[in-house]
């Protein structure tokens, strides 16, 4: 995995997962699997990304994942830097890797994430994640305020 950078993961969180499936199945021909942590997505035989329930009143959103060869150092920097590590530090999850989910200065949420030597390995598919738009101030006025459902 390189150092730092590329974009590995995406997780949709939802409060209904199974409308998720659902529509999300019938958009894009996506396949849902159980895990640990909700559900894998896997388009043509590849896993692409997540799908997990949130807590009622949270807003729905997708959270990318980048990837960090030092979580707990990209962690720190973000700290520096203004963010928010939302779980207060770093955590493992077993057989997947390291996460950070962090807040930006503008409230845009993203996890730094290190791969575990056994966890998946991201891939690249037809029909997979290409781009990433970052949206902050304007584009979110409720963010623009200071106001965040991941307080």
């Amino acid at each position: 995995m390189p150092e730092t950078g590329p974009f590995v993961w995406h997780e949709l969180r939802v409060p209904d997962l199974a409308e998720a499936v659902r529509f999300y199945g019938a958009v894009f021909g996506w396949e849902f699997t159980d895990n640990a942590m909700g559900r894998s997505i896997t388009h043509r035989g590849v896993v692409i990304g997540g799908a997990s329930a949130v807590k009622a009143g949270l807003d729905t959103h997708w959270t990318p994942y980048v990837a960090c060869a030092d979580v707990d150092a990209a962690a720190a920097r973000a700290v520096a830097a203004g963010g928010v590590v939302t779980t207060g530090e770093p955590a493992d999850v077993p057989g997947i890797g390291r996460i950070a989910p962090i807040l930006d200065p503008e409230k845009s949420i993203f996890v730094a994430f290190g791969r575990a030597a056994d966890g998946p390995a991201p891939q690249a598919t037809p029909g997979g994640f290409v781009w990433e738009r970052l949206r902050t101030g304007t584009a979110s006025p409720r963010f623009a305020r200071g106001e965040s459902s991941f307080s």
